[in-house]
């Protein structure tokens, strides 16, 4: 009995461990905040709101501008109804990070941020509340990893009053801190990338959403894994282009070849050091049996 309850125990530990494992491999979550300047605003007026993002400490994300090609940006996607226009986003200011290794630093928006939108009611739009839908694309990433690229949604509430109504102000250090109009505005039609929608978000060319059957559209030139420096890398790369990639262990192998190598591997990861100091225990609690008086015996 108190062997099987040391193994439930076992199980049961090692399922957390791995539990906690795949949590940590997924994307953190951030969360959004949405700010407006006043109760409500007059059809034909322009309303200040603006969202704050809270990242976990120690996370941070791309700015709107990152200094390289390969980085994701940060990407405010507003989706106004009819009749509601974004006439501004403004990004805050990005800081400059230097990360070990790598000669440019990154431009990032570290825990906490805001960016702030202009919404312009039309002259027509019949009083009433309104939702102004949007979304918030991003990569998170700490001192050793960035995450998969995720998305977040939220939503701001506006209200149109009739003209002449007095609206009543809601105070906001957030919104007062923002600079509208600045050099970190960016406005619709000016060419601004911001309000393009980025390649991963844009309808794919795919019929299908099964990754397996999308899979066969694909041509594999070359295969690798574990940890490369930058040489091994663009040589892999440059192999595979010329259409010399290298055979993987089991490429063009037979099955008695295969089982070979799966054996030589089983063997060699007995000697590395998280197994190597269990083979005697093992052998002692096999050794001794499930109803022997003492372990020892199995030695």
């Amino acid at each position: 009995m108190k062997n099987i309850n040391r193994t439930v125990k076992i199980v049961a530990t090692g399922t957390l461990l791995l539990l906690a494992a795949v949590a940590s491999a997924q994307p953190p979550q951030v969360q959004i905040e949405t700010l407006v300047t006043a109760d409500g605003a007059a059809a034909g007026t322009t309303l200040r709101a603006a969202i704050r993002v809270y990242l976990a400490p120690g996370f941070h994300v791309n700015s709107n501008k990152p200094l390289e090609d390969f980085l994701i940006p940060t990407a405010l996607i507003p989706l106004p109804p009819d009749g509601i226009t974004v006439t501004e986003i403004t990004y805050p200011e990005a800081g400059l990070l230097e990360q070990k290794g790598a000669e440019i630093p990154l431009a990032v928006f570290e825990e906490r941020f805001a960016i702030g939108v202009l919404l312009t009611l039309a002259n027509d739009l019949p009083v009433g509340t309104y939702t102004v839908p949007g979304t918030l694309r991003y990569q998170a990433c700490d001192e050793t990893m960035c995450y998969m690229p995720t998305t977040a949604t939220f939503d701001w509430g506006v209200r149109v009053w009739p003209e002449g109504t007095t609206v009543t102000a809601q105070p906001s250090e957030v919104l007062d801190g923002i600079v509208f109009g600045g050099e970190n505005a960016v406005v619709p039609g000016s060419g601004g990338a911001e309000f393009v929608v980025p390649a991963w978000e844009a309808p794919g060319v795919f019929e299908t959403d099964d990754v397996v059957t999308m899979l066969h559209d694909f041509e594999i030139l070359g295969t690798t894994g574990g940890y490369l420096d930058s040489e091994d890398f663009l040589s892999f790369v440059s192999a595979a282009e010329a259409g010399e990639a290298g055979l993987g262990w089991f490429e063009g192998r037979g099955p008695l070849t295969i089982l070979v190598l799966i054996l030589i591997g089983g063997l060699a990861l007995n000697l590395t050091p998280c197994v190597l100091p269990m083979i005697p225990i093992n052998i002692a609690i096999i050794g001794a049996g499930a109803r022997a008086g003492s372990r020892v015996r199995g030695l």
